[in-house]
């Protein structure tokens, strides 16, 4: 009995510290890639607080300038999205199934940003999206920054040990992460009025049938809550609305 108590306690120690770590890692601000221009603490632009996104900024006198009164009293804007972009990553230099994995994922992130983005009518703007970058008002550039694979033998191998909490370690330490960073450009212009990036690992589940079964799974999760957040953002007006932070835990198991 006293064996078995002091194999929790130890187990206890390790779920504490490990998924501690695994929280800190999350909250790390991912490297800067030089695809925009990262703001200081103090720019009256910076309004990540109302955003769900690590940083957030937009022009702070967008406006009150002739292109921002252009588009505050309209109800609808067009913007066009360039596909997702892995350039940074620099994937010719990687393994062929390691390039190939990154661009599915790539890929994935720009559909379901364009799908969440015509299905969202909720903010002040209705946005409009259009193929042709020559049509658009604005358009949307996001560039993958870090791309990390989980593990799905070791995910799956904690949940055969017998003993509570393993697979939580497992869950929260060998799931990978997303970090990107995005920035909007007023095409009338060229001037960029909103910047923004962020980093997110993948929802913490009692148990993930994602991260069992897929190495790509829980980074489609992260695109998911991605395009929904950017939908949203897009469609707000900063002064007006907020954009609440999808949680990062869930009892659904995929």
């Amino acid at each position: 009995m006293k064996h078995i108590s002091t194999l929790y306690l130890l187990l206890f120690f390790l779920m504490t510290n490990l998924t501690g770590c695994a929280l800190r890692k999350a909250a790390v601000h991912p490297d800067p890639s030089g695809f925009i221009i990262r703001r200081d603490d103090d720019d009256p632009g910076i309004v990540s607080t109302r955003m769900p996104f690590m940083y957030y900024w937009q022009d702070p006198n967008y406006g009150s300038s002739e292109r921002g009164k252009k588009f505050r009293n309209k109800k609808h804007y067009i913007l066009y999205v360039k596909p997702v972009g892995t350039n940074y990553l620099a994937l010719e230099n990687k393994r062929k199934d390691f390039a190939k994995a990154v661009n599915r994922v790539a890929d994935y992130l720009s559909k379901r940003i364009i799908t969440e983005i015509k299905q969202y009518k909720e903010g002040s703007y209705q946005v409009l999206v259009e193929k042709d970058r020559d049509e658009a008002d604005f358009a949307l550039e996001i560039e993958l920054t870090e791309v990390g694979f989980g593990t799905p033998v070791f995910y799956v191998a904690a949940w055969a040990i017998p003993l509570p909490g393993v697979a939580t370690i497992f869950d929260a330490n060998f799931t990978g992460c997303l970090a990107f960073e995005a920035r909007i450009i007023d095409l009338s212009s060229d001037n960029i009025d909103v910047e923004f990036y962020d980093r997110k690992i993948p929802k913490i589940r009692l148990f993930d049938i994602n991260k069992a079964i897929s190495q790509s799974g829980p980074l489609r999760d992260i695109s998911n809550d991605w395009a929904k957040e950017i939908a949203q953002a897009v469609s707000a007006r900063i002064d007006r609305d907020e954009v609440k932070k999808r949680k990062g835990f869930t009892l659904v198991p995929w």
